[in-house]
């Protein structure tokens, strides 16, 4: 992935990853993440990305982990706080990828690792207003595009190997028996 202008030596290049200072800790921190699986008007499915906000970087809608929160319920409030999508989500992660994210601490900032279950959204609703709305931008792009475009090494590589209609035949309700939709976030 070509990194954008003017952020080359923000972000560790792999070579020099190995030496790169945690702050001492090794543990991996865990995010959750949906991947927003649209079909456009002629029929082509298509992914949803959204650019971070400090970089502009096009990523996926994540978020940490959160304790007493199951894990794809996480992932669809991000997509709703993050990107303003509604939608179904599956139940099980369909794929993960690591990348670094650097923490920015008053005290002593540092890059850490990051482990990112993905769970697909089929999008039901794309609201003209969100939380961050003003603070990123969501566009829809092809599949193999979403994987060029994507500036995660890992999301990227997850994007170009995963075969879109294996991952929407993956997705489940959460509630089978009942067939009921999975948690929507956003005005009700």
């Amino acid at each position: 992935m070509a990194a954008s202008a003017g952020r080359e030596s923000q972000y560790p290049e792999a070579k020099d990853i190995a030496n790169v200072s945690t702050g001492g800790k090794r543990a991996i921190r865990q995010q959750y993440a949906a991947l927003p699986l649209t079909v456009s008007e002629d029929g082509e499915r298509r992914v949803l990305l959204i650019t971070s906000r400090e970089t502009g970087r096009w990523i996926i809608p994540k978020g940490w982990a959160e304790k007493g929160v199951e894990p794809h319920v996480l992932a669809a409030r991000e997509a709703y706080e993050e990107a303003g999508l509604e939608g179904q989500i599956g139940s099980e992660p369909i794929g993960r990828y690591r990348y670094m994210k650097w923490l920015r601490r008053k005290k002593r900032p540092k890059w850490v690792w990051c482990d990112v279950a993905v769970f697909v959204l089929l999008v039901q609703r794309q609201l003209a207003d969100w939380p961050e709305k003003g603070q990123r931008e969501r566009r829809s792009f092809g599949m193999a595009e979403a994987a060029r475009v994507a500036d995660d090494g890992g999301l990227a590589l997850l994007l170009s190997e995963l075969e879109p209609l294996a991952a929407w035949t993956r997705t489940k309700p959460v509630n089978e028996s009942s067939g009921t939709v999975l948690p929507t976030y956003g005005p009700t």
